[in-house]
């Protein structure tokens, strides 16, 4: 069986790191590396093979890159503070 992957990132731009957790049952954002999110966009993602951050679109925040088994996505997670 995989074991779950993680990655942390400042993407709420709060000088806290959230903690991103992935294996292919799914993926979860812990907040401040504590908190878990809902309705992030990413909750339904199965066969996650890895996530990449980056500033995709140029706009000075974070961005995440999300390749699983099947596909490729792009997503630009909600600043909610």
């Amino acid at each position: 069986m995989p074991r779950p992957r993680d990655g942390r990132l400042d993407l709420y731009g709060d000088g806290n790191p959230s903690l991103i957790v992935w294996s292919d049952n799914g993926v979860v954002v812990l907040k401040n590396g504590t908190v878990p999110l809902a309705n992030t966009g990413l909750e339904n993602l199965k066969g996650v093979v890895s996530i990449a951050p980056g500033d995709f679109n140029n706009d000075g925040l974070p961005d995440l890159a999300v390749i699983t088994h099947s596909a490729h996505r792009v997503r630009q997670p909600e600043r909610k503070i």
